[in-house]
């Protein structure tokens, strides 16, 4: 951890094409643990240019975004699925295990919007499932305005606001908001923008009543991909 193990990987002598891939994030409690890809370094190499796709789409998520439960999430989990079927688009993801938009909200998303490169011309939001989960909001008004401020940060962005997807378990949590009190304020305040996330992912498809295993993800992605005009 904290740059104390690195990997060279040498590539052939000639033109290529390089993507760099960050490997997935979580936050168990108060730090990120995650993998930084910081330096391309080698003899002799010259970068002739960065290419970047005219339709680019950031996904802001969580675990489920990252591919968390799929066998090799950054292949196997659905953006990742999108991401090779889609070669002519270029598709990023922002996010970690156990995100929330609370988390994001701490300093008005500020950060968030920081590290949104101005290339981006698609949004997708993910968040909203460790909100109903992890406590997060006493009043489900508070995470509404709050969501609303985070589409308002985006203005300019096509924006697609996806409900929580299914759970094995949508109780009230300990300030008696569910899972559906959630759905239906993303969809106040995003309107035509919202997508249903109850009809991504069927629930024989979880691996532990939350996250989609390989087959739900690639259920989310085969889903999405016409609300999206992907392939």
């Amino acid at each position: 951890a904290n740059g104390a193990q690195s990997k060279t990987i040498y590539i052939p002598a000639g033109l290529k094409t390089v993507e760099l891939v960050n490997g997935s994030q979580t936050k168990p409690s108060s730090t990120i643990l995650k993998t930084n890809i910081t330096k391309l370094y080698g003899a002799g190499y010259n970068i002739i240019s960065q290419v970047k796709k005219a339709r680019r789409i950031l996904f802001i998520g969580d675990s489920i975004t990252v591919g968390a439960n799929a066998t090799v999430p950054s292949v196997q989990g659905f953006v990742g699925l999108l991401k090779f079927a889609n070669t002519d688009v270029d598709i990023i993801t922002e996010g970690y295990g156990f995100a929330t938009l609370y988390d994001y909200n701490q300093d008005g998303f500020a950060s968030l919007i920081s590290r949104i490169d101005s290339s981006i011309t698609d949004v997708v939001i993910c968040l909203g499932t460790n909100d109903y989960a992890l406590n997060k909001w006493t009043t489900i008004e508070a995470f509404q305005t709050a969501y609303n401020n985070l589409l308002t940060a985006l203005a300019g962005k096509n924006i697609n606001a996806v409900t929580p997807i299914v759970r094995t378990t949508e109780t009230a949590n300990a300030s008696g908001l569910t899972t559906g009190n959630f759905r239906t304020a993303i969809t106040t305040v995003a309107g035509s923008n919202a997508i249903d996330g109850t009809v991504l992912v069927s629930i024989g498809n979880l691996s532990d009543g939350v996250h989609p295993n390989n087959a739900g993800h690639i259920e989310y992605a085969n889903n999405l991909k016409p609300i999206l005009n992907l392939i």
